[in-house]
């Protein structure tokens, strides 16, 4: 498992335990850093990702660019397994 994948389930987890928090992030040293945001869904029914999966596919680094590079996700319910699902989105 991918350092990256890892730090996603804390990240949903801090969010489970800390309901009035909008977001959290963790720094991956020179790779950067992964954030989740907690996300409102009102009258929409976002899919369920599996944050180890999402967050596997967003590890690719382009390092041709000199530039900070953002890859952002949709709303989805973000599940953790045996953790928890939140509503957000990295």
């Amino acid at each position: 498992m991918e350092r990256g994948s890892s730090i996603a389930g804390g990240l949903i987890s801090m969010l489970l335990k800390l309901p009035s928090t909008k977001f959290v992030i963790a720094t991956l040293g020179e790779d950067g850093c992964v954030m989740i945001e907690r996300a409102e869904t009102g009258d929409i029914q976002p899919e369920e990702v599996d944050i180890d999966d999402l967050f596997e596919k967003k590890q690719s680094i382009d390092t041709t660019s000199t530039l900070p590079t953002c890859k952002t996700s949709d709303v989805a319910k973000l599940h953790a397994k045996g953790i928890g699902t939140v509503c957000g989105n990295s």
